[in-house]
């Protein structure tokens, strides 16, 4: 079977263009020092929702507002060896993306239970190790959200880490793409949700 190695260590990073504006993710998305301040946080996010600074269960962007947006993720991997590799992720926006991982695993598992041996793979499992030997990733690259001609889901792996230029020109599109997404949406062009 896959083993991941004694020392696996997962990080994940938004790149953003300052320093000061990295240290402030941090602050924010750290984990909750106690049940206490994990309250505070719970009731500052309902209140955005009252407020309608949130969506409310059930609500989300408008179609023509997700295709303005996109994901975008690096994951770098470094084996016990001290070798690199890289994959480049880019799809839809996160809601489409999810939708298409949700209907993909779904159908892997109607139309190939016996390619994934649930009786020697059960527990709780990673996707890596669950869909391992399926057409999982292929079925999560096949088509856009809800066929309709958007971006559809990519991962290209490669040796190494991605080089810096790389990582700059993907961040720096992508922030230019979401501040003019930002103004469309502060100019009423679209709507952030409904």
């Amino acid at each position: 079977g896959l083993r991941y190695g004694d020392e696996l260590v997962v990080t994940i990073r938004e790149g953003v263009a300052s320093q000061r504006a990295a240290q402030q993710q941090i602050e924010m998305t750290k984990a909750p020092a106690d049940v206490d301040s994990a309250k505070v946080i719970a009731a500052s996010m309902v209140s955005g929702v009252m407020a309608g600074q949130a969506p409310k269960p059930g609500q989300g962007p408008p179609v023509a507002t997700r295709e303005m947006y996109y994901s975008e993720a690096f994951a770098v991997a470094e084996s016990e060896r001290g070798a690199f590799a890289h994959v480049r992720y880019t799809g839809p926006e996160a809601y489409e993306a999810t939708a298409i991982c949700c209907v993909s695993a779904a159908m892997t598992l109607a139309e190939e239970i016996d390619r994934l041996k649930p009786t020697t793979r059960g527990g709780v499992l990673t996707p890596a190790f669950a869909f391992h030997g399926s057409t999982f990733v292929e079925r999560l690259q096949a088509h856009a959200f809800a066929d309709r001609g958007g971006r559809k889901l990519s991962f290209k792996v490669a040796d190494g880490k991605p080089s810096e230029d790389e990582l700059k020109e993907a961040m720096k599109s992508k922030m230019k793409n979401a501040s003019v997404g930002q103004a469309d949406i502060f100019q009423g062009k679209y709507k952030k949700f409904e």
